[in-house]
């Protein structure tokens, strides 16, 4: 289980409850909950603020994910109940990573400074299932910061082919060579 075992439980107890068909559709319905409210601070502040009262707090949950099903909202009604407003998105979060694990999906994300050629990508996504085992689902990012190279994330591993990382690697190789 994941340092949040609180939002594990709670992300659990909703996906015991779903038939096999439903979970897709409320995988989508958080990570649209997760990503909407980690792009808006206001929408955060709102769900953490304790002027803001549950039921309001349920109906933006309801409208950010656009999904009205009356398990979904049990669960987030429940869990805002305990004054655990500050565990939507870790709950959102845990439910997206345990319903890929049933589906036998792991995601990655891609950086890269440009735009990688389909080929590139392809040979990155069976790398990652071959070291997996699982079905590779792949967002890509370009990322200026990423100097050269590409920087690939999923699961709990990184694999960083930037030039940054390259070059940092070489310094950390000449200063153990170089006395002191």
């Amino acid at each position: 289980m994941s340092a949040n075992s609180a939002a594990d439980r709670y992300a659990q107890a909703l996906l015991n409850g779903l038939e096999p068909a439903e979970v897709e559709r409320y995988r989508q319905a958080m990570a649209q909950l997760s990503a909407s409210v980690k792009a808006s601070d206001a929408l955060a502040r709102a769900l953490l603020n304790p002027r803001v009262s549950d039921s309001a707090k349920l109906r933006v949950i309801a409208a950010t994910c656009g999904e009205e099903s009356a398990h979904l909202l049990r669960m987030f009604q429940l869990l805002l109940a305990k004054g655990r407003s500050d565990q939507v998105v870790a709950v959102a979060d845990a439910f997206c990573r345990l319903s890929d694990q049933l589906a036998g999906v792991v995601r990655a994300r891609v950086e890269a400074a440009v735009e990688l050629s389909a080929e590139q990508l392809a040979a990155i996504s069976q790398r990652i299932g071959e070291e997996s085992g699982q079905t590779v689902e792949l967002e890509v990012q370009v990322n200026p910061a990423v100097v050269g190279g590409f920087r690939v994330v999923f699961s709990d591993r990184v694999w960083d082919q930037s030039l940054i990382w390259q070059l940092t690697k070489l310094r950390q190789r000449l200063e153990e060579k170089t006395p002191a």
